[in-house]
C-alpha cells in the first residue's frame, strides 16, 4: 500500500477463478495516475486509463474483477494473489461490468449502461478505481 496514485500488479491471479479453472494464466496491470487537475497527464507519461478489448469469452470480465478483488484484498490487509503488488490508497471501487435489460423499464441496454457510467463518473475521485 502506498499513498501514490498507482495500481501495479505483477502476475496477479483471480482468487476464485483459479480454483475452478484447469489452467489460469497470471497477468498484471500497471496504472500510474496523477492529480485530476493535471491536463497534460498523457504528455507527462502518466497511464491513468486502460482500454480493454477482446473477443467474447476471452477473459475481460475475469481480468477486471481480478484487478478490483486484488485492490480490495490489499486494502483489508489480506493475502494478495500476485507475485508483487503496489497498490495506492483507494477511496472507492466503482464497477460497471454488466447490465440486465428489462422490458418493464422500457430502457435499452445502451441507455442503462450510459446511466450507470454517468453515475460512476459523478461519484469518482482521483483516488477511485473505476472498473
Amino acid at each position: 500500500m502506498t499513498m501514490d496514485i498507482v495500481l501495479d500488479i505483477k502476475e496477479g491471479r483471480h482468487p476464485l477463478y483459479e480454483t475452478i479453472a484447469a489452467t489460469f494464466v497470471p497477468n498484471g496491470i500497471y496504472l500510474n495516475g496523477s492529480t485530476s487537475n493535471d491536463e497534460k497527464w498523457f504528455e507527462n507519461g502518466f497511464e491513468r486509463i486502460l482500454l480493454l478489448t477482446g473477443a467474447n469469452f476471452s477473459g475481460k470480465s475475469v481480468y477486471l474483477s481480478q484487478c478490483a478483488l486484488i485492490t480490495f484484498l490489499a486494502h483489508i490487509g489480506s493475502y494478495v494473489p500476485a507475485s508483487k503488488a503496489t497498490i495506492g490508497l483507494t477511496d472507492k471501487i466503482l464497477t460497471r461490468i454488466m447490465s440486465k435489460e428489462s422490458i418493464s423499464k422500457m430502457q435499452s441496454t445502451f441507455l442503462i449502461d450510459s446511466q450507470q457510467m454517468s453515475k460512476c463518473l459523478k461519484l469518482m475521485t482521483e483516488k477511485s478505481l473505476l472498473i
